[in-house]
Formats: structure tokens, sequence, C-alpha cells
């Protein structure tokens, strides 16, 4: 029940957190610590048996409030002892990935044995082998999220607590206990994990966390759906930030020709770093996410009522168009760049190779977010005409049309151009041709559905809300990919401070250079208008005007920099130089793109 729950939850945090000083002690006395490489993140050696304290502190729980007889719960228990060992001879020893993967399929097989598998319609031939794949999945997943400090513990953590809302509609009394119970594991060790660590998990923790996130993302969600898109979505969604993690990485690796298990700095967490974030504002914004989707998952729950499915697939395509866009921006961050093995020199040919990838890639991405959006506004609309009003033969003229609209409205969206722009330059001037594209989009659906169907049996409400929907859909996903590409790309937390002058079009262009250039972080603006001081510029504050700007350095000796947006005069010029070179910085003067010279 709930107060054994809450219980597992306190007794695994506490005991996990008392037993934490100890696995640091016995670390250190045995040598079992991180050591720096420079394709790892960690810049210290580190203690490497947090696993120890997590699994202990698991242990405790599920041996105190869970029945230890049930069959599952030993299947359970059984399969992480089983990774935990393992992962603790690997932290010890460094075993190979083909014997990690295989005691990984020995655990999923424990769980299949124990009664702990995917259902698919009674259909085991395909439960079986979805469950082996989940399972080796998250657990990779989970392993490679450990890559920055205290991400995988939060993820963890969020995804056992979201699991644990799911298992207490189950039926099943221990299955809340159980998800709590790792709950409280991941958090007691989060603030020995959070940055600067003072402790890692190892693969001691959490090869069994994602084991254990696995076992119970089957025993608690949608096992007994006839539906596999839904059998699948809960679970997806709840560890939606290992898995889009795990995907990204897998694919730009493999695409470079490196290996999938080798280290690198080139996940999630390493890209929102690069972008200008500080290490603990990065794992807190994919603690967002992963809390994020773990509420669509829970608000996405199916209902009886037989056109709640349609809509729960829809909210499901919604997050993960949200997910998948999340995951283009960061996909395109510079993390590494390919190079000649033989000279160390800039490979030029594989830097085109990689451009032409990317270039199709968002391609074929546009193209299938697109084609998501119409069948996903169709299918909105559909609900919100006709949910609950039990009309069978409105459903079945829906999956009739199915095939007209997506053919109608995919080919006026390719015509009208929309799949040729650039997403990151998305505008007020763009909204026509969305506009266009739906408008056409609508014609030519009422057009085929009247040759084919005489629109007999098709709502105008239905057709009517369809194109508002799709309008919204494709203006909304195109206006959040440029917000995110504009929020996650500022300037890095570290860069050298910089001083801008000038808050006009100049200065915006020159804060874009700045962005290009790399390196820099503007900690301020000055502006001829002295009304503007006190205001921001972009996020950046206005301290002031030019003719401060000797005072402004005087009490800023960190910065080194400044500069010009605009050329100023010949005499407030050479006034400037002076006075930023008695500051011991230098004057520059940014590119402009608002003056054309005749060459």
């Amino acid at each position: 029940g709930a107060v054994s729950g809450l219980l597992a939850l306190a007794v695994a945090g506490v005991v996990t957190a008392a037993a934490a000083p100890l696995a640091q002690a016995a670390a250190r006395r045995f040598g079992l610590v991180n050591v720096p490489r420079a394709d790892r993140w960690s810049k210290r050696s580190t203690p490497l048996l947090g696993g120890v304290a997590l699994f202990a502190g698991f242990l405790a729980a599920t041996l105190a409030f869970l029945p230890l007889r049930e069959p599952r719960v030993q299947a359970v228990l059984a399969g992480a002892a089983l990774l935990f060992a393992v992962g603790l001879w690997d932290d010890a020893k460094h075993l190979r990935p083909s014997t990690k993967l295989a005691a990984q399929l020995a655990a999923a097989a424990i769980l299949i044995l124990g009664g702990i598998e995917v259902e698919i319609a009674g259909r085991r031939v395909f439960g079986i082998p979805l469950t082996i794949l989940w399972v080796v999945g998250i657990t990779n997943a989970l392993n490679l999220l450990d890559n920055m400090d205290g991400l995988a513990g939060g993820v963890g953590a969020i995804g056992a607590l979201v699991m644990a809302a799911f298992a207490a509609t189950t039926g099943v009394d221990w299955l809340a206990p159980l998800a709590l119970a790792v709950a409280g594991a991941a958090l007691g060790f989060l603030p020995w994990n959070v940055s600067p660590a003072r402790q890692f998990l190892g693969d001691a923790g959490s090869l069994p966390l994602g084991f254990l996130l696995a076992a119970v993302g089957i025993l608690g969600t949608y096992r007994e759906a006839g539906n596999v898109l839904l059998v699948l979505a809960a679970p997806v969604f709840v560890l939606g930030v290992p898995i889009l993690d795990t995907t990204l990485v897998t694919l730009v690796r493999k695409f470079h020709g490196r290996k999938v298990s080798q280290g690198g700095r080139d996940h999630l967490s390493h890209r929102l770093v690069a972008l200008g974030m500080s290490e603990r504002k990065a794992v807190a914004v994919l603690w967002a996410v992963a809390g994020g989707l773990g509420a669509v998952a829970l608000l996405a729950s199916p209902s009886v009522k037989q056109d709640a499915t349609v809509g729960n697939l829809v909210l499901f395509g919604l997050a993960a168009a949200g997910a998948a866009i999340f995951g283009v921006v960061l996909g395109e961050v510079k993390v590494y760049h390919p190079v000649d093995p033989a000279s160390g020199a800039p490979a030029e040919r594989a830097v085109e190779a990689r451009d032409t990838f990317l270039y199709y890639f968002r391609a074929v991405a546009v193209v299938f977010l697109d084609l998501g959006f119409v069948v996903g506004a169709f299918a909105a609309a559909h609900v919100l005409v006709f949910a609950g009003k039990g009309e069978p033969f409105h459903q079945y003229r829906f999956f009739e049309a199915l095939p007209v609209v997506i053919l109608a409205k995919v080919l006026a969206l390719q015509v009208m151009g929309l799949q040729r722009g650039f997403w990151r330059y998305f505008g007020l001037r763009d909204l026509a041709s969305v506009g266009n594209g739906v408008a056409l989009g609508t014609v030519l659906t009422v057009a085929g559905l009247f040759l084919l169907y005489s629109l007999e049996g098709f709502s105008w409400k239905v057709l009517l809300l369809d194109a508002i929907l799709l309008f919204l859909f494709l203006v909304g996903s195109r206006s959040l990919f440029r917000l995110v590409v504009e929020h996650l790309g500022g300037f890095p937390s570290d860069g050298t401070p910089v001083l801008l002058v000038g808050a006009g079009e100049e200065g915006d262009l020159a804060l874009r250079s700045l962005r290009l250039r790399g390196g820099v972080r503007p900690v301020g603006v000055l502006d001829a208008d002295p009304l503007l001081k006190g205001r921001s510029f972009h996020g950046v504050p206005i301290l002031g005007t030019p003719a401060e700007i000797g005072t402004l350095l005087g009490s800023r000796p960190e910065v080194k920099e400044v500069v010009l947006s605009a050329a100023p005069e010949p005499g407030e010029q050479e006034r400037m130089r002076r006075e930023v070179r008695a500051a011991g910085a230098r004057l520059v003067l940014a590119p402009s793109a608002l003056r054309f010279t005749e060459i």
C-alpha cells in the first residue's frame, strides 16, 4: 500500500545515504577510483563504489517491504544482483563489452523465467524478444547516460517516481514499493553524485539501476494493452532521456566510425555544455526533460473509451516531435571533428561526408515530422468532434479518409516549399507559406474525398478543425525549434568576458557574430542612449554609455576585450582606444552586414 511504499522510499534513501561514505572510504582503500582520461568528462580522480551504497539501500527496502516469496520479486532481485556483481567486477577489472552484454541477456532471461515480460495480445512470440530488447536497451542506456555528475541518478529517480505512480493503478500491492525503493536509493545517493561529485555510481550502480527501471517499466505500465503502440509508449516516454541519448550517440558514433561502447564527450549533456551551459544547468535541463516526458506518459494514460486510444497517440506523437526537435538541435552541435589518423589534420572528405549526412538526415526528419503532424491533426480533430458520442461510422470514415489526407497534405506542403526552409530562421513571413500549404492541402483533401466518396459521411467540422490544428502544429514545431536553438545557443559560462558597445541593429548582428566566434561571454552592453541604462539587450545588461567605459573597465578587471558593433567617429574611437588599453584590454570592431562596399 501507500504506507509501505513511502517507508520503502525512506528506508532506501536513508540506507544509501548512510552507506555512501563507507563505500567512498572502501573505494579509496582498494584503489577503485576513476582515472581521468582524454575521452572522458571527469577531470579528477573520484571513488567508484557508489553503486554499492545504492544497491545496499535498494536491497534493504526490498527485503523489508516486498513479498520475497513472490516469483516476480525473486526474478527482479536475482537479475539486479547479477548485474550488480558484474558491474562491481567491471569497476575493478574492466570487463569486455561482450561479457557485460551476456550478463544483461542472462538478467533479461531471469525476468522472463520469473513471469515478467511484455504481453502483446497474448503473443509471446513477439513479447519475449521485445522484453529482451527492452531490458538490454534500457540497462545500456542508463549506463551510457552516467556521463556527468548527477545525471543518471537524477533521471533514474524521476523515472522510478513516475513508474511508482503507474504502479499504484495496477492492483499489484508490492509494485509501487518496488518502484519507490529504486527511487529512494537513487535519491539517497544523489547528494554524493551531483556536481562536483564526491563519488560515482560506477557500473555497479548504473547497470542494476537501468535493469530495475526496465523491469518496473514492464510490470507497471500498459503490459496488457492490445495496441502495441500503447504497450511501448508509456515506458519509452518515462525513460525518454536515456533512450534519446543512446540513440543520438549510437547514430553519431557509427557515422564517425567510432565504437558505440567507447567513451566520448558526445552525449546530450556534453552538447548542452558545448552550447554554453554549466554542468549543473545541463544536468538540470535533462532532469526537466525527463520529468516532462514522464508527465506526458501519465497524462496520456489510456482510458476505457474507444476513442481515447487515438487521443493518447496524438499526445504521445506531439511529445515525440518535441523530443525529436530537441535531439536534432543537439545533434548538430559539433563536439568533435573528423581528423586524418595519419597526420592528425582535419579530414576534409570526412567533414564533407558529415555535412552531407546531416543535410539528408534533416530533410528526412522534416518529412516524417510533418507526416506525424498531418496524421496527428486529423486524429485530434476526430477525437475532439466525435469523442464520447459513440459513432463508430465516423471512426470508420476516419480510417478511410486518412490515406487521402496524408497524400493531399504532404504533397501540398512539399509544393509550397515548407519542407525546404530553415527551421532555425522561421519567422512571421513564413506564416503565409504555412497557411498556403495548409489551405492547399485542405482543398486537395476535400477534392479527393469528393471524388472517392462524394463526401458522404464526412464532417465539415472535422475538416475545418483539422486545418486549424495542422496550422498550429506546423507553426508550433518550427517556432519551438527556433526557440530551442536560440535558448540553448547561448554563450559559454566559462567564456572570456567582453563588453559590447551598441544596442541597436548593429549590436544585434555583433552578438550573433560573437556566438559564431565562440569562447566569449558578453557581460555588459554600452549604448549612447543614457535612458537605456538598467535595461537588457538580448539578456545582457546595459551598464551605461560609452563615455563611462574607463570607469566600467576599472570595476571589471576580468574584461579583456571591448567589441564595437559599429565604427564611431575618429575622435571618439581614439578616446575609447586609450581608455581600453589603459585598462589592459583590447578594442575590436565587429563585422557588419549593414554596410555594403563595392569590390
